[in-house]
């Protein structure tokens, strides 16, 4: 039974958040003084639509004595304790309008704001950093991603970021939701008595929260103070064009914008969803006894948040960082790319062999970590196997496996994309929405970056052949040559450009604009034109078997092509195409453009085919590349008169650009075309394969399974198309699109 006097305390509690008991040292020595963190119009921001002084109660008292009276005796009832409950059936219909009021009261409360704000800053000892830092953190839900954020975040102040020489260490705010949820006392309320009934949790009670979603006001104060840094842990499933709007804002910002990815260990995608699984469901549902005398106002120690884990969002998160991942190292001015890799593996306990690995249908319902399964990281699980397999598993790491440092600190590394930089080496790059940097600067500085280039691919070329000359292993030498034939492919080319940017003239920037016809160049790293002849040495250089049929092809012989933001092709040449995919297993993946027939007229690709891994995510990518330059080459969508063409013998390629070029066909809204005007001129191909009659598909077709298993991802790549589309066919967009470098050009150019 609850005491009258307990529920009174809680009663005079509404409000008092006691964050003493739980925060940092630094904050409770200034006395939780909000203005020793946020300036007048920072706070402004933080307390936007709150109440005004003296704050309302009365809600949150009338919902905490409902639901104290009508639980006051309650017992806890062990058959409950694998099932869920909903709000309202706990709760009955007058208790849940008790419960909004509440919540609606306590969003729009000061003392909660600053409750939420304090818990999402964290103090960095040391020396201060020279300008902010805005640190993006992606991945699925459950991830890891607010705890890999501390790890990046020392990472970054360790070996990355300048600092200044003035002490006082740097505070950051995290932007996350799991804190608004920690701290709401009517929120934390609901649960506990629901917990103390017997429940794991209220199965909707996220559903009927939302009015204390705060951390958008906890985000803007933040950026309004000017002070604080920012880590805004994201899955990036809401809209891009929000994501892209924020995005944007921070690049305008005297600040160090660097992107964080949570991923798996590579080939080892399963294991990682299954681990995210676990910790989704951990962190919704409760696990272990909890009794009515565990239950107080500022409970933070509950230990779930009955929040449900969603699963079917997985896939949703890793593709929508992956598209952030590719627009941020294009698009950002810092360029910090870092990874945190998510080891994590739950064993379960067996019968037969002691511990197993945990699959992912596997129910840790009302299971005790320590005894019915462990967590750890796949290298402790490694290295017990290799080196203590004859002591049980759960005594060695209890026992040391815990304490040894390489075995479970966090794994973060970084790279700093300097193949996006203007200076890039390899090839001239394009930035996804930008222009080609040599467009509008002087010889000098052409000739400098390409004497760059050449030296950085100088040093890759002789690493490779020392790497050569050591290998035993005669496959994996044989796969280096591939790759050095490539290289010094490009080496000759880069010299070659090197030679004419000695011998030509300078012309002034936008005459030069203008005569080089520039053309679309979408969701490329890069590109490198090099002599017509030299396509057979560069696919031969990827040792493509006399028995293997010919590379899949796609074309176009349309009269009516256009082209901006690249040089146009030249004739006698081809265009190497280097393309990013995001998934990581071809990250140099490439296709080849070319004239068609005459060269005067339509536009071939050609897929450089051992580039690209031919797993589905790779494929699915690359086919979209491939097909969004087809039909951005396009002034107006195929037709039966001039389709595109599909010819050549890539069995599992073609079925991906076929349905790509379909699906971009159905969903562009500038350039609508349908199955007809996809001609297939290969007996290797067939799209009855894929379709179950003239206009419907089979459901074990591309189409319905993994192109709608991604539609997001292909729904972005549409969208894009179509802005890429609209400023292609716009001249005032694209001179706004060219931006400050062409207007600065231009003044050079006329002596303006």
């Amino acid at each position: 039974m609850i005491a009258n006097e307990t529920i009174e305390s809680w009663i005079n509690g509404i409000g008092n958040y006691e964050l003493q008991k739980d925060s940092p040292q630094e904050q409770v020595d200034v006395g939780f003084a909000i203005d020793h963190y946020l300036t007048a119009d920072a706070q402004r921001k933080l307390y936007a639509d709150c109440h005004e002084d003296p704050e309302p109660m009365q809600a949150r008292e009338a919902f905490i004595r409902f639901i104290a009276t009508k639980y006051q005796n309650v017992k806890r009832d062990e058959s409950l304790k694998e099932k869920t409950v909903d709000l309202e059936a706990f709760l009955g219909k007058e208790g849940l309008k008790l419960y909004k009021a509440a919540v609606e009261e306590e969003g729009k409360s000061k003392a909660f704001r600053d409750a939420v704000f304090f818990k999402s800053l964290k103090h960095f000892p040391g020396k201060k950093w020279s300008k902010r830092l805005i640190l993006w953190v992606g991945g699925p839900s459950s991830s890891g991603k607010t705890y890999g954020a501390k790890g990046a975040i020392e990472h970054m102040d360790r070996d990355i970021l300048q600092k200044t020489d003035q002490d006082g260490g740097n505070d950051v705010v995290s932007v996350d939701g799991s804190f608004e949820r920690e701290i709401s006392q009517t929120r934390q309320m609901a649960l506990q008595f629901a917990l103390a009934v017997g429940y794991k949790g209220i199965q909707n009670l996220h559903e009927h929260s939302k009015a204390l979603v705060v951390k958008n006001h906890v985000k803007n104060a933040a950026l309004e103070d000017g002070r604080l840094s920012l880590v805004i842990p994201d899955t990036f499933v809401r809209s891009p064009g929000g994501v892209k709007a924020d995005f944007e804002t921070y690049e305008k910002l005297d600040a160090v914008q660097a992107f964080a990815e949570v991923r798996e260990e590579k080939g080892f995608r399963d294991r990682f969803q299954t681990s995210v699984k676990k910790m989704g469901d951990s962190r919704a549902w409760n696990s272990k006894a909890f009794n009515p005398e565990q239950i107080s106002l500022n409970n933070r120690a509950i230990g779930c948040e009955s929040k449900v884990y969603q699963g079917s969002y997985f896939k949703l998160g890793l593709n929508g960082t992956k598209l952030f991942k590719t627009y941020y190292k294009y698009r950002s001015r810092d360029k910090i790319n870092l990874t945190i890799m998510n080891d994590l593996i739950y064993l379960v306990r067996d019968d037969k062999n002691g511990w197993r690995e945990c699959e992912y249908h596997d129910n840790l319902d009302a299971k005790h970590e320590g005894v019915d399964f462990l967590r750890m990281t796949a290298r402790a699980y490694n290295y017990w196997k290799a080196n203590h397999a004859n002591e049980p598993l759960d005594q060695w790491y209890s026992k040391h496996g815990k304490s040894r440092q390489t075995l479970t600190q966090q794994v973060i590394t970084c790279k700093k994309n300097q193949k996006y930089f203007k200076h890039s080496a390899l090839w001239n790059l394009l930035n996804f929405n930008g222009i080609r940097p040599n467009f509008f600067s002087n010889k000098a500085e052409n000739k400098r970056r390409l004497q760059h280039q050449i030296s950085v691919n100088e040093e890759s070329i002789e690493a490779l052949e020392k790497e050569i000359a050591k290998m035993k292993d005669l496959g994996k030498a044989e796969s280096l040559q591939k790759k050095l034939k490539q290289y010094q492919l490009l080496q000759r080319n880069l010299k070659s450009s090197l030679e004419q940017e000695n011998t030509k003239s300078a012309k002034p920037a936008l005459e030069n604009i203008i005569q080089n016809s520039p053309e679309f160049i979408p969701y490329v790293d890069g590109y490198v034109d090099i002599l017509a002849e030299e396509k057979k040495e560069l696919l031969e250089a990827d040792q493509f078997p006399i028995a293997q049929p010919k590379p899949a092809v796609m074309a176009s012989d349309s009269r009516d092509t256009g082209e901006f933001l690249a040089p146009a092709l030249e004739k006698n040449k081809s265009r190497v195409h280097y393309v990013d995919i995001t998934s990581g297993t071809s990250p140099r993946a490439m296709f080849i453009e070319e004239k068609f027939r005459d060269q005067t007229t339509g536009v071939k690709l050609t897929a450089v085919e051992k580039s690209v891994a031919h797993d589905p995510e790779s494929l699915f990518e690359y086919a979209l590349v491939m097909a969004s330059r087809m039909l951005l080459s396009l002034n107006k969508a195929p037709s039966l008169k001039e389709p595109v063409l599909l010819f050549g013998g890539d069995k599992k390629l073609l079925p991906y650009l076929w349905t790509a070029l379909v699906v971009l066909g159905e969903k562009s809204a500038l350039m609508k075309f349908g199955i007809k005007e996809i001609a297939i001129v290969t007996p290797c191909f067939s799209a009855a394969q894929e379709m179950l009659n003239k206009k419907e598909f089979k459901t074990t077709s591309l189409h319905e399974t993994f192109f709608k298993d991604h539609e997001d991802f292909v729904n972005a790549k549409a969208k894009e198309l179509d802005h890429l589309l609209r400023l292609k066919a716009d001249p005032e967009a694209q001179l706004s699109f060219l931006g400050e470098g062409l207007a600065q050009a231009t003044r050079q150019a006329w002596g303006g």
